[in-house]
């Protein structure tokens, strides 16, 4: 990494220094790979070598891919914000893979303190790459409290979901009502948005900066909604793909389809057809 002094010298223009190259340590670039070591051994339980459910850690991986090839294919972007976003979004990737191939081996416990452990485990997941990120600090903490508005919000976008689809539930349905709910949700943040302004109104111009600084919140998290919305939407729609996947998230939030059935007699069970045969 090159990192470039530069000063603004009014209407002398602006002076350039000496580039100072960095090189970072090994230890730092590895650090983005620590969540996958859980995912990995999860993957060897035997609850997660049924058919398709390999599928669940697709999104995570390609993200992953993504973020790699920019800092190895594009070096000036591996500070921006594009690979910050990026590994952002890895982190809630991997967060929700943990999520599904944990229910495998926790499946034989209490639906509550299985969901109770799933939800701490993604939390934890987002706070502990957080801190091996950043190290101690403000800003951390600000971080911290961001992924668990985050964890809020997923929670209760499949809360709110199940609730929409308890009389009816079909894939398409939750899948819908969970995506719309996690962006709808998104705003959860705005009244600490509201609180900043607040106090940093002295130190505002006027009105118009208020209102131009909850705007940018307003559609900043309206963005992070999105994100969220999107990334739920995609890893129930592959866990329907799959039937182990399924199994365990129906049992999760208490859910099952309706099976489509074909008219038989109430006595015997048999089709029409088969009663004409007979």
């Amino acid at each position: 990494m090159s990192i470039v002094p530069t000063s603004d010298l009014g209407p002398a223009g602006s002076s350039t220094g000496a580039p100072i190259h960095y090189t970072w340590p090994l230890y730092r670039h590895l650090s983005r790979f620590i969540l996958w070591l859980p995912v990995i051994a999860l993957m060897l339980c035997s609850s997660n070598r049924k058919r398709g459910v390999w599928r669940i850690v697709l999104p995570a991986l390609l993200l992953q891919v993504a973020s790699i090839a920019l800092d190895l294919f594009i070096p000036a972007a591996g500070t921006g914000m594009t690979v910050i976003m990026l590994d952002i979004l890895v982190v809630l990737a991997v967060g929700l893979t943990l999520v599904w191939l944990l229910a495998g081996p926790l499946s034989a416990t209490p639906v509550p303190t299985e969901v109770s452990l799933l939800i701490v485990v993604f939390f934890v997941a987002g706070t502990f790459q957080i801190i091996v990120w950043m190290g101690a600090g403000g800003l951390t903490i600000g971080m911290v409290i961001a992924n668990a508005i985050v964890t809020l919000d997923v929670v209760l976008a499949v809360t709110l979901a199940r609730f929409f689809c308890r009389k009816r539930y079909t894939p398409g349905r939750f899948k819908g009502a969970a995506g719309v709910c996690a962006i709808a949700l998104g705003q959860l943040a705005l009244p600490v948005f509201v609180f900043l302004a607040v106090l940093q109104a002295s130190m505002l111009d006027d009105a118009a900066m208020v209102l131009t600084f909850m705007g940018g919140a307003f559609f900043m998290l309206l963005a992070v909604g999105l994100v969220l919305g999107m990334l739920l939407w995609v890893y129930l729609a592959l866990a329907y793909r799959s039937a182990a996947l399924r199994e365990r998230f129906e049992h999760m939030v208490q859910l099952h389809a309706e099976p489509c059935l074909t008219p038989t007699n109430v006595v015997t069970g048999a089709s029409p057809v088969e009663r004409g045969a007979v």
